[in-house]
Formats: structure tokens, sequence, C-alpha cells
């Protein structure tokens, strides 16, 4: 997409911010050849052909790297991109500003200018952690060509609405960040800036509008705040106003809805942790921050060094910034959810004498902002992002293993959903166990009971019993996320745990979530190791807890029947013997599409139940025969697959098959979850029928076990990523035809056919002269024409059966999340009329664990059902306990 300053560039995947990187990058250049750029030996001087610098060789960051030598001979547009980095200096900036001057003079031509100013605002939206950095930067050019420094504040300008409608909100916030940095450095006047404010804030005046737009710009202009706060508060032209917009936000969030909060929690009581709202946190941090003068001492403002303040002030003239563009709203943007701020240490937690800041200090807001932004910038490349994380600005002045484990945390429970996969932030958690290894044997060789408090394992598990201590209250999707986290780290760690912390979970119910807590974590566990081992590991702490050691058992659900036994011996021996088609067909009493059976064969006459006997004795013996291995039983599959479907045509038929497969894989929910899946591939059984299944009277008491649910959500995503591929499959054929329509001049003779006459056949063969060639009586023109019309035409019905088959598929994930909903709707009517029966309190573990999964379910698919929210909500409202479970977080 084009926001109106890339000029056709394309953003880096990949960065190279470290050290490690930048030795690669060199030892390439030698290999290849490249003398320019030579290592001065260990504990050696460095020489001449090093610029001149006559200092001790050791391996630094690479902005101490830079010799003066590379700094010429690099790509000024690299730089750019490097500007700030990890271990850069201040003076990175004066030196690249003074290049770009000189480059500059010697070709100040429109085109080099242009793409100049595309690649400094395309870094300034890329790297939201550098804003004071290109900010000096700008500033510093500014100073010799005016003209450049307008022209990026412009095209900033212009690519803000542009941003905004691309619903890339933090993009966005990015460029009113660096604008305020601006303020600073001089360039843009105080009143201007605060205009653009009061501006923004004329958004929440709005009529008919979300909350969450309001609170989108109010948040946009609280966080931009610690860049020019101070300016603003000390300039006699802005000091008024500043103070009247400050009592607008102020009187704004006395009066904003907190109806959201509860569903956004990650605990649904006030004892456990305290849980602000994330614009009252702020709020909190902003008066605290106006009560110490306005100062803040995290951010990297290289504009405040005096080398810098003197050139702005000797040579730097403020305008005014053009006028925002706000695009207006409309019903298809979803805007940025609410979000709770989580807390899971103290605010007396330190590492040594480095204490954490406060929850209300404005340091913590905008370390925490930086680390997401960190995480954000680096998410392709998790070693290098963990590694900057460690290393990030002041971090020796910092409680790093505390902000790191609480603020990955804390993304990781986000609701409705993480901003990335789960699956980052379990990795990141592990990668700074490498990184702070050094910190670890240091702590193990300390005999100081302070350094060995400070390793990263312990501050680790204290988070770990905090989450556990409060499981109690713990929201149900937060909850699956702890289990997925903690397993994946114990597989990591290879099991290694003190087991006996969680002993107190074996004298809770069943339904308790500490004791489905633990239960899950093993399961994973056993998932990923095996049976044996994790029971010797847990010893007799938590032995009761253990499931029971995987196996599959032939176990039909109809095993009581008189007729199984003889009908299992029977359909054992169809199969050892290797029957064809028709005796499977005759003896089973069945018609299978692919066996052409004899005029004269009829079926007889059965009844419903002795059907279901059918599909549940031939399931459980397949289950028996193949169990050996997974491949087995997924070759009994498709080689028995034509059987399955003739037997499961029947009411209940699908059903009865998932309900068999669970009888006989009671102690293997893994290879439930797995088998469910190639069913469902194999297309054996609808995703519907595996709803109803799910919610079957049978099902009733397996309802507290976690696979259930995740072979439900399984389930969804299997029905939703048939949309992605036939709309992935759509767009190549779009992009295919734009492709041909260049190819298809009749001029472009690489795509023209040589007719038969011309010395080849279609196949390329030449003609055998005895035989009278086939002649095209249509001209060449008419006949090229009139192909490319049969292509366009065929071309034409394969998008719109395409466009059909999309259709169909968006209706059936439709269909499919509504039925679900009915599903839980349905059962916890049912519960809550057996308690109003019984008198008693419907606020049990069984309400809880269903509403949660309810919730669970919609929070995994929100970005698509927003579509027809309404209709799920109509669904639910009957049930006024349960409709404050579904909240539309975008109203």
């Amino acid at each position: 997409m084009d926001y109106g300053m890339y000029e056709g560039e394309r953003r880096g995947v990949r960065r190279a911010h470290s050290p490690d990187d930048y030795e690669e990058q060199q030892q390439q250049q030698q290999q290849q050849g490249d003398n320019s750029f030579r290592r001065g030996p260990p504990g050696g001087q460095w020489g001449a052909q090093r610029g001149g610098y006559n200092q001790p060789y050791h391996k630094r960051h690479r902005g101490d790297n830079y010799s003066h030598h590379y700094q010429q001979q690099a790509s000024i547009d690299d730089r750019i991109a490097l500007l700030g980095e990890t271990g850069s200096r201040n003076v990175e900036i004066g030196n690249l500003a003074r290049d770009i001057e000189a480059d500059l003079n010697r070709n100040h031509d429109d085109d080099k200018i242009r793409r100049l100013t595309a690649k400094i605002c395309r870094c300034i939206v890329s790297f939201p952690t550098r804003v004071g950095v290109y900010a000096t930067l700008v500033a510093m050019i500014s100073a010799k060509n005016y003209n450049v420094a307008v022209q990026i504040i412009e095209t900033l300008h212009a690519s803000y609405p542009v941003y905004l409608e691309a619903q890339k909100w933090q993009e966005a916030l990015t460029i009113i960040q660096l604008l305020s940095g601006l303020i600073n450095c001089k360039i843009i006047r105080p009143e201007a800036l605060l205009s653009q404010f009061e501006f923004l804030l004329e958004c929440t005046l709005e009529d008919n509008i979300p909350q969450a737009r309001s609170d989108y710009f109010v948040y946009t202009v609280l966080s931009s705040l610690p860049y020019v706060a101070q300016e603003l508060d000390s300039n006699e032209n802005t000091k008024a106003n500043f103070e009247k917009m400050l009592n607008t936000i102020e009187e704004y969030l006395s009066k904003r809805s907190k109806d959201h909060l509860n569903v956004i929690r990650v605990w649904m009581s006030d004892d456990s942790t305290v849980q602000m709202d994330y614009l009252d946190s702020l709020w909190v941090q902003i008066k605290n921050f106006r009560a110490y003068g306005w100062n803040e001492t995290f951010l990297r403002k290289p504009y405040t060094d005096k080398e810098y303040m003197d050139i702005f002030n000797a040579t730097v003239l403020p305008r005014d910034s053009p006028t925002f563009h706000i695009p207006s709203h409309n019903s298809s943007i979803v805007y940025p959810s609410p979000r709770i701020v989580f807390r899971v240490f103290e605010d007396d937690a330190a590492e040594g004498e480095i204490q954490i800041p406060g929850s209300d200090k404005i340091e913590r807001f905008c370390i925490e902002n930086h680390i997401r932004a960190i995480i954000d910038e680096c998410s392709n490349d998790l070693k290098a992002c963990s590694r900057h994380l460690r290393n990030m600005y002041h971090s020796e002045q910092l409680p790093m293993k505390h902000l790191l484990i609480e603020t990955i945390l804390g993304e990781l429970f986000t609701l409705p959903r993480p901003k990335h996969d789960e699956i980052l932030y379990h990795t990141l958690l592990f990668e700074f166990t490498k990184i702070f290894q050094g910190d670890l044997r240091a702590a193990i060789n300390s005999k100081s009971a302070d350094d060995q408090k400070n390793n990263y394992d312990i501050i680790l598990n204290e988070a770990v019993k905090v989450l556990y201590d409060n499981l109690e209250t713990m929201n149900t999707t937060c909850f699956t996320r702890f289990v997925n986290w903690f397993s994946f780290h114990l597989n990591n760690y290879k099991f290694v745990y003190p087991w006996q912390a969680w002993q107190d979970a074996t004298c809770k119910e069943d339904s308790s979530p500490k004791a489905v807590f633990v239960r899950d974590i093993l399961d994973r566990c056993v998932r990923f190791s095996f049976h044996k081992k994790i029971n010797t590991l847990v010893e007799a702490h938590i032995a009761n807890l253990m499931p029971q050691e995987v196996s599959v058992q032939y176990k039909p659900v109809f095993v009581d029947n008189p007729k199984a036994g003889e009908m299992a011996a029977t359909i054992k021996k169809l199969i050892i013997e290797k029957a064809d088609g028709e005796t499977i067909c005759r003896t089973l009493n069945i018609m299978i599409d692919t066996v052409k059976m004899p005029e004269d064969f009829v079926l007889r006459e059965e009844k419903l139940s002795e059907k279901l006997l059918k599909v549940d004795i031939f399931t459980a013996v397949i289950l028996d025969i193949a169990s050996k291995s997974l491949t087995h039983l997924s070759s009994a599959i498709g080689k028995f697959r034509n059987v399955f479907k003739s037997l499961t045509k029947i009411p209940q038929g699908q059903i009865q098959l998932l309900q068999t497969m669970h009888s006989c894989l009671e102690t293997h929910p893994q290879l439930q979850v797995i088998l469910v899946d190639k069913l469902l591939k194999a297309e054996l059984v609808e995703p519907i029928e595996v709803c109803n299944w799910i919610f079957s009277e049978p099902m009733k008491p397996f309802h507290i076990k976690s696979y259930l649910w995740e072979i439900l959500n399984n389930t969804i995503v299997r029905v939703k990523n048939v949309i992605g591929r036939l709309v992935a499959q759509h767009e190549k054929s779009l992009e295919n035809d734009d492709g041909k329509d260049d190819s298809s001049n009749p001029t472009n003779t690489k795509d023209t056919k040589v007719g038969k006459g011309d010395g080849e056949d279609e196949g390329g063969n030449t003609p055998d002269h005895d035989e009278p060639a086939d002649v095209d009586m249509l001209p060449a023109s008419q006949s090229q024409a009139s192909n490319d019309d049969n292509k366009k035409e065929a071309a034409r019905k394969e998008k719109e059966l395409l466009h059909d088959k999309i259709e169909e598929a968006r209706f059936a994930y439709k269909q499919l999340v509504l039925h679900v909903f009915r599903l839980f709707a349905t059962v916890l009517e049912d519960h809550i009329n057996t308690c109003a029966k019984f008198n008693a309190s419907i606020m049990n573990p069984t309400y809880r664990w269903l509403t949660g999964r309810m919730q669970e379910v919609y929070y995994n698919q929100i970005d698509s059902v927003l579509e027809f929210y309404d209709e799920i909500k109509s669904l639910i409202e009957k049930t006024p306990s349960v409709s404050t479970v579904i909240v539309n977080l975008n109203r």
C-alpha cells in the first residue's frame, strides 16, 4: 500500500542492529576481497588504515566501532536506517547530517531530495524507539537545508491521514510524537503543535462514534507529552491553553465508560493485583509527571545535548505546521482495543540497588512502551530482539529482568488478543535465559544472597508463583495462554521445576482452576516427552493429578450389545482377509459409491440403532487394529474412507463416530486432537457435527477438559483458513491477469502460436508432408483475437466461480460460529434452569468454565466475528448473566 511517502520503496523485513551482525557483514566483505575495512590485531593499536584512531582493539557495539573511513564509504540510506540503534552515539547524528549536506551540495536535484525525504519518513514510522534521534536529524538538516526539512514535515503531515485510513495506528502515533520532538529542536512553534493537539481532541466531541475512536486520539496526545510537555508548560504563549487542554482530557476521562474492564481483565477480582485501565493509568502518571515539573529521565533526546542546542538556537527558524486531516468515522474501521495495565511485581521490586520505577511514574510508561516497540521492530528475528531488549537505552540503570518479564507477560495476556503470535512471547522469555547466563554464573559463584535472588530464573519463578496463586480468579482465555506458555517453558528447561510448589492443587476439587491447571500442564508435558519420565520427575508431590498413561483401548460405546462381539469378529475378518468392495458391502449391508454392485443387490431394512452399532464397532475395530502408530492410523482412515462415508450417511452417524473415537482414546487426548483434524480433512465429519458432539449430553462431564475446547477452536480455525486460501488464490489470479494484460498485445509474438501449416503442429512436431496440413480458414489476426476472447471468457468464469466459493466459505464460517454460540447459550440456559430447580447458585465452576470457554472462542475469532456481532449478541442476550461476557470492544 502506498502511504504517500515511500515512493515505491518497501520496508525491509530484517534489521541488522547488533555487533554480531556487524562483524558478519565485515567478514563477508573480506571474503569477497573488500580490503577497505581491516580489523586491528587483538591487543594491538588501531593503524592508519582505521582513520588514525589510536585506541586498543576490543569489540563494542556497532555505533562505537564505526570508523570515519567506513562512514564515508557506507551508503547514506543505510546510515539513516541504522541511526539510533543499540549502542550508537549521539555524535553520529551530526556526522550523518554533515554528510547529507555535502551530498546535497554536490547534486541538489529534486529526485535526490524526494528519495531522501521518503527514506527518512519511512524510518521515522518504522522505528518508534528512535523518535528523538530522527527529530534531531531533521533539525540538523534544517540548519543548512531548510527546504528539505520542510518537505519532510509536510510529507509526514500528508501521510498521517493515510495511516489512519489504513488503520496503521502505531505509525500515525509515531508521526505525532516526532512532531512533538521537533518542538524542542525549534523547528515547529509550540503554539502550532498545541493547536494540533486540540484539533485531535475535538474528535471526542463527535456524535455517534465509538468510544474506542475518542480513546485513541486522547491516548495519542497523552503519550506525546513526555516529549513536549515541559516546553508547552514553560512557554508563555502556550501555558494557559496547555492547562486548559489537560482539564479537557481530565473531564473526558471522568465521564468515560468503563464497561469494557470486566472482559479485558486478567483477573476477575480486585484482590488479585492492581488492574487499571490503560488511559486511567496513563493519566495518573501524567499527573505525577506534572507534579515533578514535567521532568522525564528515560527517553533518548539527543537534541538536549549542548552542541545541538547551540546549533538550533543559532540557525533554525520555528514554523507553523500544516493542519491535519482526520478521516471521518465509518463502521468498517476497527480501532485499537482498550486494555488494562498488567502488573505482577510490587513497586518495591529491585535488582540489587536498582529499584523498579513506580507504577505512577511516567518513566514506567515510557520504558514499557519502548520494550513493546522493540518487539514490534524485531519480531522477525527473536535472537536479535532479545539482545536489543537486554541492551536497550539506559538498561544498565534499570532492573531489566523484572521489567522484561512483566511487560512480555502483559503482552501475552492482552485481551482480546496479543499483538503477535503467542509463540513469540514464549520464545522471548526463554531467550532471556541465554542472554542473562552471565548473570547466572556470577550468581552461582557469588556468596551474596542478593546476587542469587536477582537470578533471572528466580525472578521468573516469582512471576509464575503470582500467576499460580491467583488462578482462582484468572480469565479463562489467559488461563489457556498460561498453560501453553509454561508447558513450553518447562519443555525447554527439561521439565525441571519445584513441583512441590503446586502440592496444594491435590487437595482441590477436580473442577478447581488450580487442579485443572496442573493437570493440563502435566498433560502437555507428557505430549512433549513421555509419561514415565514426567511421572518420575513429579514424584509423589502431585502424582494424583498425573494423567493416565496414554493408550488406545478397544472400547466401543455399545460394547454391552449382544451383537457387538459377533459384528466385531466379522469386521476384523474382512480387514485381515482384505475383502473386496462387494464383500464388504454385502457383509455390512451398505452401498459404497466406488463399488459397482450387481443389479439384484438390495439393502436389508435396519433400525437406526443397528446402523449406529455398525458405525460404533467398525470405528472401534479400526482404531484397535491401527493403533500401532499415527502413520498406521492415517493409512487406515484413508484406506477405509469410503466405508466410513457410507456408514455415517445416517442421522447421528458422524457424532457416533466421534463418540466412539473418544471412548477408545479417552486416555490419549493428543491423539484425539490430531484424529479429529484428520477426519475433518478427509471430510468424514462436518465441522458443525464436531461442535454438536462436543456439546452432546455424553460429553458434558468432560467439559472441564481443555482438549475438547482445543478441538473446538481448531475446527473453527480450519473453516476460517479455507477463506484465507481462497482469497489468496483470488488475489493471485488477479495479479496474473494484470501480468497477462502486458503480453496480450498482438505484436507480442512470444505467446503467438504457430499454425500447423507453418512448420509445426501443436505438440511442436514437424508434420508429415505426405499428409495435408489442417489449414485455419480465418485470418491470423481474427484467429488470435478469437483465442484471446475465449481465454478471457474462461478466466472470467473461473473468477466468478472462485468468488462464489469465497462467499460460500464465508457463509459456512459465519453459520458455524453462530451455531457454536447457539450451543453455548443452550447449555448455559439448561444449567441455569437446573440450578433454579434445586435452588442452587448458578455461579459455580460449571458456569465459570462454560462462560470462560465461550469468551475464549469469541476472542480467538474477534477479528472476523465483529461483522456479525449483533447476531451473536442476539443469541445470548436472552440470558442476562451471560450477555455481559461478550462485548464489542470497538464500540
